[in-house]
């Protein structure tokens, strides 16, 4: 009687897995990132270069370093007000839209959330 339940619960996931060339099975983390759709990330700032930034974002019990390409004239909102990209600082929380591209995540808008104090934490 297992076995029966057994072979046809594999039947079913199989005949779900079939129309759909394999795709049903697929994780949406997958599936999204060759979408091209934009995404929101909110964190904290962990490192700025030039043209990236590394953002520290949590993902339930997980810690997560996306690694963002600026592109060149980005501004940053700071309470309504655009501001040049090196008002980005370590310890900064930032709230990114960012799109993927094949070469990775660039931003298309930046919003400050709340500088870091003296000692350097928000």
């Amino acid at each position: 009687m297992r076995a029966a339940r057994t072979i046809a619960a594999i039947a079913f996931l199989i005949s779900l897995e079939a129309p759909c060339g394999g795709m049903a099975l697929a994780a949406p983390s997958e599936a999204h990132e060759e979408s091209g759709r934009t995404q929101r990330f909110t964190g904290t700032v962990r490192s700025v270069g030039t043209k990236t930034v590394d953002l520290l974002t949590g993902v339930g019990h997980a810690l997560r370093v996306r690694h963002i390409e600026l592109p060149p004239g980005l501004r940053v909102n700071v309470r309504g007000v655009a501001a040049m990209a090196p008002v980005l600082t370590p310890g900064c929380i930032v709230r990114v839209e960012v799109r993927r591209t094949r070469a990775g995540m660039v931003a298309s808008s930046i919003e400050l959330l709340q500088a870091p104090t003296k000692e350097g934490r928000p």
